[in-house]
């Protein structure tokens, strides 16, 4: 059955030598150690235990096994009886104490169990008799009948008997003799006392706290450690002519509230000076293991009993065992020794590899640009004809703005991916990575800092500056623009030549009138020389709309060559970003050694760090399990083979955690002298012992019996 193992934070001080036994069972899903919370405020599950749901989470069955270690424990209000650890001395009434628990192992039951369930809050006794005279049945307490004997008899009988003196059983015998003087059938009864409304509600709300969402434990076995007791002569003289009567069971469950299923076990460890201490130790926890993966008869472990339980070593299986293992630990640590007295392999390449040039291809090819140019042909003499001629060319240059836009997103394209080739050119695997020494990495660091400055304000910032050709686009479309504003339209054109037909024809009517009355030849020659002065004056229109027209053509021109030379310069771009790239890429190669070399050195450190640690608790624990082999009276017996080095790996986590375990046990041992056997956790276990203490109230004024 599945096991959950809570260990107390005194438990968890002395746990760290056995944690290998355990950690097999951990991983094959046997058992699994839950976190405990011991402080005051802890007293709900999710408080005290929070990680139990998750644990048992789909586990239709399963027991708890609860390990306490009281010697270390540094809660001063843990006052216990040193004979039976789970006897809280404060804890004095029989009855339920209906509150919350101050001793965490007392609500971890009830965290586990639930709160108890109510019964007879006490019974009281009374002497019962027949009257002589009347022959009637009469009770009362023995205190009331010491009273009224008292009474009856006066002053003239003095009754030498101090109640305060005596126990309850001495009282009751010495007034039952008394009655028996007199009366008959004297004889003891008890009557119930039955709790108040106001302890009902408290254990109901008890019980609603305590009340478990999840399954509870099918049991839980409560194990503690204690030092041992020895009982002086008279005390076992005393108890041995006690009659059975007069022995009396402890009952340490109802005074300390344990609930029903609750198994207590106990051990006695020898105290940490012991030459014995770290065997007995090893014993103890394997102890903990045997019980915790296997089911004992309920009949040799019962409910609200104490037992003391033990395991049997086999002396050579076990001191076999642990020279192999010891061995084994001995050539692991030899190893770890010469890993970390291993100096760092020199640098497989020279410094000035680390940053030879790398070379970075960047090519403009097909980028376009023609489309960028503004469209000359089909403007006229006039503003207007053959069509607006404002509103072409504002047409004109929305075009070109789009097609400069796209333009220059071709070029951040090829050079995207000129940067991603970079990239890879730049990236080092973690195994080119070369450690350096000091030396080496300061000269590294001074030529990377002096390619660093070229590379801070680079050449190709503004090759594709999209704003910078907008701008020039902008300011060839004012020039156009302002131009178109100045030239005429066809009206004013037309306006313009019927004006000045008007003044030559009004110029000429009156010279040719004057000529005509000369004669014919003068006539003719006036005549000519009107119709030149109309050709010149015609010719003189014509040029200045040519020339307006060619203002504007030139200005168009200039447009185009302000567009060309950007476009131009983006094209002769691509030779200064590979050079750029280059050195960026050889700064950024040299960088990333740079780092990978801190990196390695790091992880070197982290990696020696490691091995030293683990050095450490392997001398640790070769003292303790020579220490366990010398305390058996096995002879100590380290041998160096290269077995012990077959299959482990000072990089592999796992090889580390099974350096420190053993092989599981395949065998079943005995339980107790009853013939029954249950499975071993080791081969070398032989025996597991559990037998019962035998505890008994005490006796006296100030005993727990007498305040109860």
């Amino acid at each position: 059955m599945f096991t959950v193992i809570l260990l107390s934070d005194a438990a968890k001080q002395i746990f760290a030598p056995a944690e290998a036994y355990f950690a097999p069972y951990v991983e094959a899903g046997q058992i699994a150690f839950c976190d405990w919370n011991q402080s005051a405020q802890a007293r709900e599950m999710w408080e005290a235990m929070p990680n139990l749901p998750e644990i048992i989470r789909g586990k239709s069955s399963w027991r708890a096994v609860v390990v306490d270690h009281p010697r270390a424990s540094t809660v001063a209000a843990d006052a216990r009886d040193p004979e039976n650890p789970f006897d809280y001395l404060d804890n004095v009434r029989p009855s339920l104490n209906l509150e919350d628990s101050k001793h965490a192992l007392i609500r971890a039951a009830h965290i586990l169990l639930g709160y108890p369930q109510m019964s007879a809050k006490t019974f009281k006794p009374l002497l019962q008799y027949e009257d002589s005279e009347t022959g009637e049945p009469k009770a009362d307490t023995p205190e009331n009948l010491l009273v009224d004997i008292s009474t009856h008899l006066g002053s003239s009988v003095e009754i030498e008997f101090d109640p305060a003196e005596h126990n309850d059983e001495e009282l009751f015998s010495f007034v039952a003799t008394l009655i028996g003087q007199k009366h008959n059938n004297v004889r003891r009864l008890f009557t119930e006392v039955p709790y108040t409304d106001e302890e009902h509600a408290r254990h109901e709300e008890l019980s609603e706290r305590y009340r478990m969402k999840e399954v509870r434990p099918s049991e839980v076995v409560f194990i503690a450690t204690r030092t041992g007791v020895e009982e002086d002569e008279k005390s076992k003289l005393q108890r041995a002519w006690k009659t059975n009567e007069e022995h009396r069971s402890s009952r340490f469950v109802e005074r300390n509230d344990y609930p029903p299923l609750s198994r207590f076990a106990v051990y006695e460890l020898l105290e940490p000076e012991n030459s014995g201490y770290d065997q007995d130790l090893l014993r103890f926890w394997l102890g903990v293991l045997t019980l915790a993966i296997n089911l004992v008869p309920p009949g040799a472990f019962q409910a609200d009993r104490l037992y003391r339980f033990g395991v049997d070593f086999g002396a050579p299986e076990l001191g076999e065992m642990l020279n192999a293992h010891i061995s084994r630990l001995a050539m692991v640590r030899d190893h770890l020794d010469r890993l970390i007295s291993a100096r760092a392999k020199p640098p497989s390449i020279e410094n000035a590899d680390l940053l030879e040039p790398l070379e970075a291809h960047v090519a403009f090819d097909d980028l376009g640009g023609k489309e960028l140019a503004a469209r000359s042909r089909g403007y006229g003499l006039a503003a207007d004809i053959p069509r607006d001629e404002y509103q072409r060319w504002s047409e004109e240059v929305g075009r070109v703005s789009s097609a400069a836009a796209l333009f220059m997103r071709r070029p951040r394209r090829l050079v995207a991916r000129a940067v991603y080739g970079a990239r890879e050119l730049v990236r080092v695997s973690t195994g080119e990575a070369v450690v350096l020494d000091e030396f080496d990495r300061d000269e590294l660091e001074d030529r990377l800092n002096k390619r660093l400055r070229a590379l801070v304000v680079p050449a190709t910032t503004t090759l594709l500056d999209e704003g910078r050709l907008q701008c020039g686009i902008n300011r060839g479309n004012v020039g156009v623009r302002d131009y178109i504003r100045q030239r005429m339209r066809g009206t004013t054109i037309w306006v313009a030549l019927l004006l000045a037909f008007g003044i030559w024809f009004a110029a000429s009517v009156p010279y040719l009138a004057r000529a005509a009355g000369h004669g014919l030849e003068p006539l003719l020659d006036a005549g000519l020389l009107a119709l030149i002065i109309l050709v010149v004056i015609a010719a003189a229109g014509l040029v200045a709309l040519l020339g307006m027209r060619y203002g504007l053509l030139r200005r168009i021109a200039s447009f185009n060559e302000r567009v060309e030379r950007e476009v131009a310069l983006v094209h002769s771009g691509a030779s200064r970003f590979a050079a750029y790239l280059s050195d960026f890429a050889t700064y950024r190669r040299g960088s990333e050694h740079l780092r990978g070399s801190l990196k390695a050195r790091e992880l070197r450190a982290v990696k020696l760090q490691r091995f030293k640690r683990l050095r450490s608790r392997i001398v640790q624990r070769i003292a303790e399990e020579k220490e366990i082999v010398l305390s058996l009276g096995v002879p100590l017996q380290v041998l160096r083979t290269s077995q012990g080095l077959a299959d482990y790996d000072p990089e592999d986590q796992l090889a580390e955690r099974h350096l420190f375990r053993f092989p599981e046990g395949e065998r079943r041992i005995p339980f107790n002298d009853s013939g029954a056997f249950v499975r071993a956790p080791y081969d070398f276990l032989q025996a597991l012992r559990l037998h019962r203490v035998p505890l008994f109230e005490q006796d006296g004024p100030g005993s727990k019996a007498a305040q109860g």
